[in-house]
Formats: C-alpha cells, structure tokens, sequence
C-alpha cells in the first residue's frame, strides 16, 4: 500500500525478487497528471507558442497559450486583425506546426505526428468550412461531398450511401448531380458543411462561415451549422469577428496579440 509522504507525494515500498532488498519508489501525482492531457477535453493547448521567422525578425503570432475545449461544445474564437486567431486555428487542425507547446485533440497529441500521421488525423478526425468555400466548381454536388472519402478509398457503396445521407441533411438531394458552379453562396457553404461532416468528424473548424454571405442567407447557414454540430455530436470552433454569430455558440475564447483575453478586452 503507498504512503501518504506530504499532501501531494505518495512512496511505494518495495522488494527486489532477486536480492530481496527493500527499497521505495516515490510518485508525484499531480505533477504526473499535469503533464497528461485532459481525457474530459476534446481540444487542450498546454504552453503553445508560434513564432514566425525566429532567425531573423522574430515574430510571435501566438504566445503562451493554454485552453480546454469540451466534447460536443460550439465555442467561437474572436479577435481582431492580427489577433492571432487565424494562426491558433490553423496550429489546433494541424495545419501548422507550433514553435513550442503541446496540442491534444482527442487525446492525441499533435505536436508529435509525422506529416504523413497529420494528413491521417486530419481525414478522419477533422472537417473544415471556410469564407471562400472552396469546393471544386466543374465537378457535382456529389463529388465535392465524397472528396474526403475518396481520399480514405471508401467502398462506391459507402460513400453514395453517406453522401446521399448527407445532401439530404443540408437540402441539396435535389442538387446532387449539379456542378457547384451553378450554385449560389449559400447553397456552395451547404455543400461545404456536408463534406466537412460526412466523414464523422470529432472537430469542425469554421472559418468566418457566413463572411462572403448577406444576412439572411447567413443566418440560415449559421442555424443549419449548429443544428449539424447537435446532431453529429461534433465540438465546433467557429473563427468569427461577429459578435452576433458568437453568441450563438456555448462558448467564447477571445485573443489578442496572440495571447488568450477577457472577453470584454476586446
């Protein structure tokens, strides 16, 4: 049985099978655990920090940051121009490397993946929905929907089977065999969404999701992002300068000069 030494050490005893010494082991548990990520948390920083030229004329685009984001949660990620919070997005999908610090998604620690690791995580754990849209624009509703799944060699019959699923969920079943082209703003952001989510992601990143939208086309697409993120269960971090569509997330984080800032600092 350990023994209790002080409020946070606890020592073992124990006995060598082969020369029968006695001797101890000590353990110090919450220092253990401070350096475990958080099994609570779908998204922990600890200490992130990216510096950009640190060679020549260093600067620090994010300093020093460390947060805890809940499973299943929508948090919005504000700051001005500049703040930082373009380059933490960007560190949390992946997409970058950070300079020092750690970065759990899942439990799974970023920080040490190889690029070929990256791209993996990134396919099945990550979607993503940006201001430009970025679908391919001569190639169908289908195809730009089933592109993540293509790329992790699904079966034809899974992917009609999820894409199909999909289309339905954001009202495009009718505009399926559509190139997306011909489509509006807002029908092109409902496409986006569906190959963000039809491979099951544990995170969506959106990025400023309804800027190139008008209000009322917006609003509709904020309501159908956050009905998609309740019912796919996924933890969404929304990167907005919008004070209205922030609201409209459970949670906050706000940055400036890349360092983590009250709210009401902005």
């Amino acid at each position: 049985m350990p023994v209790l030494y002080s409020n946070r050490t606890y020592i073992f005893e124990m006995t060598s099978r082969v020369r029968g010494e006695r001797g101890h082991i000590v353990f110090d548990f919450p220092h253990m655990l401070q350096s475990l990520p958080n099994i609570w948390c779908m998204i922990e920083t600890k200490n992130l920090t990216k510096v950009y030229n640190p060679k020549r004329t260093p600067y620090t685009a994010i300093n020093d940051v460390s947060l805890s984001l809940e499973e299943g949660k929508s948090i919005a990620m504000m700051g001005k121009s500049g703040s930082g919070k373009s380059t933490l997005m960007h560190l949390l999908a992946g997409l970058d490397s950070p300079s020092s610090g750690e970065i759990y998604i899942d439990g799974a620690n970023l920080a040490t993946m190889s690029n070929r690791e990256l791209n993996t995580f990134r396919n099945h754990s990550v979607g993503f929905v940006f201001q430009a849209f970025y679908v391919m624009p001569y190639d169908t509703v289908f195809e730009n929907v089933a592109l993540p799944l293509r790329i992790r060699k699904c079966s034809e019959q899974d992917i009609t089977a999820r894409v199909t699923s999909m289309l339905e969920e954001v009202g495009l079943a009718d505009k399926q065999h559509t190139d997306t082209i011909d489509l509006s703003g807002g029908q092109k952001q409902r496409v986006s969404i569906a190959r963000a989510l039809v491979t099951n992601p544990k995170v969506v990143f959106a990025d400023e999701p309804t800027g190139n939208l008008d209000s009322e086309t917006g609003e509709e697409i904020e309501n159908l992002l956050f009905r998609m993120q309740r019912e796919h269960k996924a933890t969404v971090i929304v990167v907005t300068h919008d004070a209205d569509l922030a609201q409209k997330c459970d949670e906050m984080i706000a940055l400036k000069d890349g360092e983590l800032v009250d709210k009401t600092d902005l």
